[in-house]
Formats: C-alpha cells, sequence, structure tokens
C-alpha cells in the first residue's frame, strides 16, 4: 500500500491510478474501523489525518480528469475531520523521487509522456477515429463509457480474512457487460491467478451476446459490509451480484467452497438460484428459463464455461446450483 507525498501530476499512468485505489482501500479501513491493514505503516500515518487524506483524494481526483479519466468514486465529506496536512513520512517526499526515478516507469519526468499521448491522440484524430472529446462526450452506458459498478482495488478486494497463501493467488479481473438496464457496466471479479484468462473469455461472449449481469463486485466491498463484519455472500446474492472469490465454506456444509480458492463463480443468483427440496437461495427466486438473465444448458455462457473445463451446478442431481460455475485446478 503506498500513498505518494508528491505533486500527482509527477505520477506516471500505473501509480497515479493505483494509488487512488490504495487511497480508496485505506479510507475504508479508517472510516469503518475495519481490520484488514488496520496495522500497515500506511494506514497508521493517516489516521487522525482523514481531511488529509481528502485533500489528496481530490488532488489525484483532478489530475486524473486532466488526463481524460471518468471518476465515479467520491469520499463521503462529512467523515474528512481531523489534521489538514500530512506531516508523517515513510519515506521523505524527495526519497520518494528518487524511488519512482529508479523505476524508470514514467513517473516524474511526465513532460515527455503528454508529448507521446499528444502524438498518439493526434494521430488517431486524423485517422477518423474517435476523439478524446468524443470518448469524454460518449452516451453513459456505452462500450466507451461505461457504468461503472466498482472499481475497487485488488487490496480492499481481499480485505476479507482469509490464509495469505490463498490471498496471493488471487488476482482483479476488471469486466464489462450487460446489465439489466440495456447499458454496458464495468465491474471486478476476483478469481484464481490461473483463471484469469478463463474469465474474461466468458464475459467477452456475455458482452458479445449481450447477456444481462446485474453487477460484479467482489465480496469485500464495503456494499455487503455492515455491523462490523462481510455477510458472507447471503447480501451479495440478494443484490443479484456475480462475484467470484469468498473465503467461505459450503452452503450447508463444513469444508470450504471452491470460491474460497478462487476456482468458482456465481452469476445473477436471483435468476439462477441454489434449489435444494425445499430451500432455495436466495429466498423467493424462481427459476424461470424465460427471464433474461437465466442460465441454460444452451446458454453460450454455459457452453462456453464447459468448454473450458467448468463445471456447471445446473448439471449437478443431487441438488441445483444454477449460479455456480467451478473448475477444480491440479498442482
Amino acid at each position: 500500500m503506498r500513498i505518494w507525498d508528491i505533486a500527482p501530476g509527477r505520477l506516471c499512468r500505473q501509480h497515479l491510478l493505483g494509488e487512488h485505489g490504495e487511497l480508496h482501500a485505506i479510507w475504508s479501513v479508517l472510516v469503518h474501523n475495519k481490520k484488514g491493514y488496520s496495522r500497515h505503516p500506511e494506514t497508521l500515518r493517516w489516521k487522525g489525518k482523514l481531511k488529509a487524506l481528502f485533500t489528496r483524494h481530490s488532488r489525484l481526483v483532478e489530475e486524473m480528469q486532466k488526463r481524460g479519466y471518468r471518476h465515479n468514486s467520491r469520499l463521503d465529506k462529512r467523515f474528512a475531520k481531523g489534521a489538514s496536512r500530512q506531516t508523517e513520512f515513510i519515506n521523505t517526499p524527495q526519497e520518494q523521487i528518487e524511488i519512482l526515478k529508479r523505476k524508470k516507469c514514467g513517473c516524474i519526468s511526465m513532460s515527455k509522456k503528454y508529448l507521446a499521448i499528444f502524438i498518439l491522440f493526434l494521430t488517431i484524430a486524423l485517422s477518423g477515429c474517435a476523439t478524446t472529446g468524443q470518448i469524454k462526450n460518449a452516451p453513459v452506458g456505452s462500450l466507451q463509457n461505461p457504468i461503472v459498478d466498482s472499481n475497487i482495488a485488488l487490496v480492499q478486494a481481499l480485505e476479507k480474512p482469509a490464509p495469505d497463501e490463498i490471498r496471493k493467488r488471487q488476482r482483479l479481473v476488471e469486466v464489462l457487460y450487460y446489465s439489466f438496464d440495456g447499458k454496458v457496466h464495468k465491474g471486478k471479479v476476483v478469481i484464481n491467478s490461473r483463471l484469469v484468462k478463463d474469465i474474461k473469455e466468458v464475459f467477452k461472449i456475455a458482452l458479445k451476446t449481450k447477456f444481462p449481469i446485474k453487477s460484479a463486485i467482489p465480496i469485500s466491498s464495503d456494499v455487503f459490509f455492515a455491523n462490523g463484519k462481510w455477510n458472507e455472500d447471503n447480501q451479495s446474492m440478494m443484490s443479484n451480484n456475480t462475484a467470484g472469490f469468498n473465503y467461505r465454506k459450503v452452503t450447508g456444509g463444513d469444508y470450504l467452497s471452491n470460491h474460497a480458492y478462487g476456482c468458482a463463480i456465481d452469476i445473477n443468483p436471483v435468476q439462477n438460484p441454489y434449489i435444494k427440496g425445499d430451500i432455495v437461495l436466495p429466498g423467493d427466486a424462481v427459476y424461470n428459463i424465460n427471464e433474461p438473465g437465466t442460465l441454460t444448458e444452451d446458454s453460450p455462457i454455459v457452453k462456453t464455461f464447459k468448454q473450458l473445463g467448468w463445471k456447471w451446478g445446473g448439471n449437478y442431481k443431487d441438488l441445483k446450483d444454477y449460479q455456480h460455475f467451478e473448475k477444480v485446478l491440479s498442482g
């Protein structure tokens, strides 16, 4: 985790967007008193300085917008209290500059990078493709300007407690999909590193066929955090949310689910419930193959998963888990 103490304009794209995600994670830990990374030195130095952290976020957003990035994740200003300036440093600003210089990532000396970006967009404009202005003015909910359901950073997406050996295998995948409003949305899926390509391929098919997906928000998001804990995947299911990694036991069992290893994903739980006898999860859900967002044997998504070696819960014999797909990894 790292919040830099130098001007955002001197950061390369990777470090600018990366810091923005880390800042949201630290804000979430401090505002909601979460345990994950609460003792990390970077988190501790911002304790009692949420006003300063809010200001840093505003500066990052300003720089992001200058570079043409859209921003949809505001901080709640009501919590911006405490010291207005940061006076504690893990590394001094000058040391941070030297650290970034050694990375040779494009930070610090940004003038050349801006020149390259200008040349790139000039080339695009002359070739008759979309200009930056056209992209920024694209309709909300289009491929060029999707509605953001989640912009969570990996550190926050892995905030729910889990063994380190499992956490380090997880990756955060950004996905595009049509939601039930007929517009393009952008979300995130946490999945085992060896299954990233599979998830990208499935969502590519979903986007191409316009199969509606309500949302894709990791379980550790603030959306599913209440009363000092994450409400397992119950609240995610009731929200009709699509999610992958979740360190938990199987439904009704005492051993770990494949979700706990990042080797499973649930899609549209409301249209594709878990059914075992009289038990239906989420409650009041109905499996109706005529409803949009419902998975069937003939669905392109189901076929794609199977071609990639995944198992579908809709084929289980002793129960039906229509939302569920899993792939057992060897080694």
